[in-house]
């Protein structure tokens, strides 16, 4: 998703992530656990995105587990996970322009495409969901 960070770099956004998840134990990133062989799949994540009143939802798999259903999966029960126990009322999602898969699953759940715009030279679109 991100090109490979150096240890500090991990270190000091290790040492954020606890310091939020202090803060606010709702958000954050979980791990995805396969429920039949309990292999660990990808990450899954909550966040309040820069600029935005709402809650960002975010994952990843592994690529060989790619096409099996997580995405859909994760988004759905992440979307019923933040209107049934936050406050929050708006969702967002980011992808690269050229992630067609990711744009198929955020439709699929609901989200609304808003925009296309950059951030640190790499162009994405917004996508948007509202309870």
């Amino acid at each position: 998703i991100r090109p490979v960070l150096t240890i500090e770099e991990t270190r000091q956004i290790f040492e954020e992530q606890l310091l939020q998840y202090e803060r606010e134990p709702q958000l954050g990133r979980y791990m995805i656990i396969e429920k039949t062989t309990d292999t660990f799949v990808g990450i899954f994540m909550l966040r309040k995105p820069s600029g935005l009143n709402g809650i960002e939802i975010g994952y990843s798999f592994r690529k060989k587990d790619w096409g099996r259903g997580y995405a859909t999966e994760i988004v759905k029960k992440g979307i019923e996970f933040i209107f049934d126990f936050t406050t929050f009322n708006t969702v967002y999602a980011f992808t690269d322009l050229r992630n067609m898969n990711s744009k198929k699953v955020l439709t699929k759940c609901g989200f609304i495409y808003q925009r296309d715009f950059s951030e640190d030279g790499k162009k994405s679109n917004l996508f948007s969901l509202i309870k």
